[in-house]
């Protein structure tokens, strides 16, 4: 069993909880491109691998 950390504790907590963590921007990136799929097809690319990077940042992170 592990003893828990609370300074990585905290550091999850700021990456997932906070008002502007990596999660929410990921998250807002993704409903943005969605958004703009039929309107502006050529912006809709750009945007997703934006929101695809921002994931795999907070999952590189682990």
């Amino acid at each position: 069993m592990f003893e828990p950390d609370p300074r990585f504790a905290r550091l999850i907590l700021e990456q997932f909880g906070e008002a502007n963590s990596e999660l929410k921007v990921a998250v807002q990136y993704f409903t943005q491109a969605l958004a703009a799929r039929k309107p502006y097809l050529d912006k809709y690319d750009m945007v997703i691998d934006i929101a695809t990077v921002v994931y795999h940042l907070i999952h590189s992170f682990r």
